[in-house]
Order: structure tokens, then sequence, then C-alpha cells
């Protein structure tokens, strides 16, 4: 992965420098803010890759620096950082169009790999559907909405948790090909537990019990026998 440009907005000086210290050592490159209004004022100047947000800020909390960021045109993922105590804030980020979360403390491999994992979502739709400003994927009677994080199927918001919706991401995102499930999980968590192979199943069938009119008959999540799983190409789904 090339090197990215990271925006850190965090008011505590030592995690900030932990956070700035780690990605660093991942090759990218770290722009710092003490609090909301300084963020907003360099995201105003400045285009990034990714933006790691603390909730509890200075000045402008966290969940209003997201808003902002979701009410553009631009998906530019958020990775959220949070106390433990602060669960609702966390809910709500997340229904605002965080990519991601980590509850504080949290480990430096931890940090490393949902950092990858997001990047890693952010560079397969680029290279699926090029460097454009689109910012909805649509199947037919499907919509995602990338810059919100919202599901519509003929128009019904479909309510999907953050693994649903990050795995469906990564699926539709390169319609036709096939992941098997040791590379879903690498995608949604950033890295690989040899023995988990089998815990994706359970979220693609809950995915297709929401997205599908008959769940038996696939039209979007096709299981490739002895592969894993594709999504259906858009042609395929008219």
């Amino acid at each position: 992965m090339i090197n990215k440009t990271v925006l850190v907005v965090e008011d505590d000086d030592d995690i900030a420098l932990a956070v700035r210290h780690e990605l660093e050592s991942l090759g990218h490159t770290v722009k710092m803010a003490g609090n909301g209004e300084l963020a907003l004022a360099i995201l105003e100047e400045k285009t990034f890759d990714l933006v790691v947000l603390d909730l509890k800020l200075p000045r402008l909390d966290g969940l209003e620096v997201l808003r902002s960021i979701r009410g553009g045109t631009e998906a530019l993922p958020v990775l959220i950082l949070s106390a433990e105590s602060e669960e609702s804030d966390i809910v709500l980020g997340l229904e605002l169009g965080a990519d991601d979360y980590l509850t504080k403390p949290f480990s430096p491999r931890e940090l490393r790999a949902r950092v990858r994992a997001i990047l890693s979502r952010v560079e397969a739709y680029r290279s699926a559907f090029g460097t454009d400003t689109k910012t909805t994927l649509e199947f037919g009677k499907l919509q995602i909405n990338l810059l919100n994080r919202t599901v519509h199927l003929s128009e019904r918001l479909i309510e999907l948790t953050r693994t649903e919706y990050h795995l469906l991401y990564c699926l539709a995102s390169r319609p036709g090909r096939v992941f098997s499930r040791e590379e879903l999980i690498a995608e949604v968590s950033g890295y690989f537990s040899p023995g988990y192979e089998n815990s994706i199943t359970p979220h693609i069938s809950r995915l297709r019990s929401k997205l599908e009119p008959n769940p038996a008959k696939p039209i979007y999540l096709h299981t490739v026998r002895g592969l894993g799983y594709r999504f259906a190409k858009p042609e395929e789904c008219r």
C-alpha cells in the first residue's frame, strides 16, 4: 500500500503522538489537530486519505466534525476513537457514517490492523471504479450510498451492522470477483486469524436474509462452491 496522508484529531498529546508513531511506521504522512475547529479548517485546505477522530474534543466535538465530513461530497474514511464509557456516542458515530472505531486503550497492533483494513477497502473501490466522484453503487433495486454508509432496497432503508456493511461494501465494490472466507475476514478486520474461516458464513446468511427476495436463490450474494463468495455484476441484477 502506497503512502497515504492521515489527519489525526486528538486532544490528548500522549495518545496523539502514539497514533502518529504507529501510522508513520506504516509509511503514512500524518497531520495533527488538537480540536474540532482546527480539524475542519485543515480539511478545508488539504485533501486526506483518512481521518482518525477522537469523539471528545474541545471547541467542537468529534460527532460534529463527523457530521461536517459526511455533509460534504467526498467519501472520506473516518476511524473514530472513544472511551468504553461512550458506547452511545460510538453507535451514533457509526450511524453518521464512521467506517470503524477503536475504544481506548487500544493496542498498536489493533490500530494498525483497523487502518490497513479501511485503506484496503478504499483502494479496492478506486481500483474497481477509478478516481471519479461516484458516491453510490447501484445493482438493480439495490443502492449502496458510500457517503453515509446506508443501503436501500427498492427505496426501503436496510439496517445493517457494521460488519454486514463492510462485507457488503467489500463484495459489491468488486462485483464478479470471488473472495475466499479468509480474504473477507482480513478485509473486515484488517488481519486473519486461522480457525475463524467459518465465522463469515453467518454474516453472509444475515445479509442474504435482509437483501435477497429469496435467500435460497440469491440475486446479489452468490456462493462459489469450494472457493468463497462473489457479488453479482450490475447487468445480472436488472
